[in-house]
């Protein structure tokens, strides 16, 4: 056990903003998180340099020579540090998924893409599922369970699609069930 604090240094961070250049360019994992730290303390007013910092960041990930596993948890790490507003984020996205193809160098395995795909299907099922209920209710008002069973054990969205618009065409409950009882033969 240690008695002493004072047998440990300590490191400003901020002392280290005028060699972001050599951050960037050390092999170490620390200088990653210290440059995305002080990335992030200085673009808190500045969207776009916030987006240019975290690019760089990330693109500086293939030069360090780190295996693949050591860069997808370093932009694990960067992506939780540094935050982009929605669209910035999609954005830089586009651009390391570029990048990665004129490197030859993939930072997202097939797995963790299939993952990701089947995450935003699921979303828009379940999204799917709720806006069929969802209007049944608003123009019939209460619906019956054996609907709701029926609906939600639904999961194709091209059939969510087709019933919304018959949730919203159809005059009664009855005439939906007949409906769901027919595409489900």
């Amino acid at each position: 056990m240690v008695e002493n604090r004072s047998d440990f240094d300590t490191v400003n961070l901020l002392d280290y903003r005028e060699r972001m250049g050599e951050l960037e360019e050390n092999s170490n994992p620390f200088a990653v998180i210290v440059a995305a730290h002080l990335t992030t303390q200085e673009t808190i007013r500045d969207g776009n340099g916030r987006y240019e910092g975290k690019l760089r960041i990330a693109k500086s990930l293939y030069r360090r020579g780190y295996g693949r596993q050591d860069i997808l948890e370093l932009f694990r790490l960067i992506d939780w540090m540094v935050n982009l507003p929605k669209a910035a984020e999609a954005q830089f996205l586009r651009e390391i998924q570029r990048f990665e193809e004129e490197k030859q160098m993939p930072y997202i395995t097939s797995f963790e893409r299939l993952g990701h795909e089947r995450g935003v299907t699921e979303g828009i099922i379940q999204k799917g599922r709720e806006d069929v209920i969802e209007v049944l209710e608003v123009k019939f008002g209460e619906i019956p369970t054996e609907v709701i069973q029926k609906i939600n054990q639904i999961e194709d969205p091209s059939l969510l699609k087709s019933l919304l618009r018959q949730a919203i065409a159809l005059g009664s409950v009855e005439q939906f069930l007949g409906y769901l009882q027919e595409i489900g033969s």
